[in-house]
């Protein structure tokens, strides 16, 4: 009877166990609205700069929770904006198509402030990032649009509201950088995402 006892807890402590180490695995979905920053780039045979539309970005995410405050991530992305307009000098001009839409990889690292009832957290990721860029119409000049996969990388602060043991709500606000072959294309991401314990 003893030994039944003493077997009893100890396949209910290895359960627990196994249930804790399970629930350190989180999965992530997210959305939220992208605001692209201006774009240096030539508008003719003149230096110039490109503004974006605002658009949308979307990400999923797998993560794992270390427990003390640091988690890992590896998030898929896609991001969708277009040209807006162009600004050479004095002179501004219209932009027809341009259509832009990127898909990014990055590996990405976070630390939450455990306050309770909502925790801050800071973080950042690396990775990659793919451009497709449509045929667009720039100062009477028709350009074929690009593909491009380049780095980037992105800062990101927020904070986390626990709604049930297993699932929590993350409101924040990421900075995104992309190293478009000397143009640095930046952004500002205003996002929400649900985290969801396995």
């Amino acid at each position: 009877m003893k030994l039944a006892k003493i077997g009893a807890v100890a396949a209910f402590a290895m359960v627990a166990a196994t249930q804790a180490q399970a629930q350190n695995f989180y999965g992530s979905v997210g959305a939220g609205v992208l605001v692209p920053e201006k774009l240096d780039m030539p508008v003719g045979a003149a230096a110039g700069e490109v503004k974006f539309d605002t658009g949308y970005a979307l990400t999923t995410a797998l993560g794992y929770d270390f427990g003390n405050g640091l988690r890992t991530e590896l998030e898929l992305g896609l991001n969708d904006t277009g040209f807006k307009s162009a600004r050479a000098g004095a002179a501004n001009f219209a932009i027809t198509g341009g259509d832009v839409d990127q898909l990014t990889l990055h590996a990405a690292g976070y630390y939450d402030f455990n306050m309770g009832a909502v925790n801050p957290y800071i973080g950042g990721g690396v990775g990659l990032t793919r451009t497709d860029v449509d045929t667009y119409t720039l100062a009477a000049v028709v350009s074929p649009g690009n593909r491009a996969t380049d780095f980037s990388m992105f800062g990101e602060a927020g904070v986390s509201i626990p709604v049930t043991d297993r699932l929590s709500i993350a409101p924040g606000v990421r900075y995104s950088w992309v190293d478009t072959n000397g143009s640095n294309l930046t952004a500002w991401t205003f996002r929400t995402a649900l985290r969801f314990a396995f």
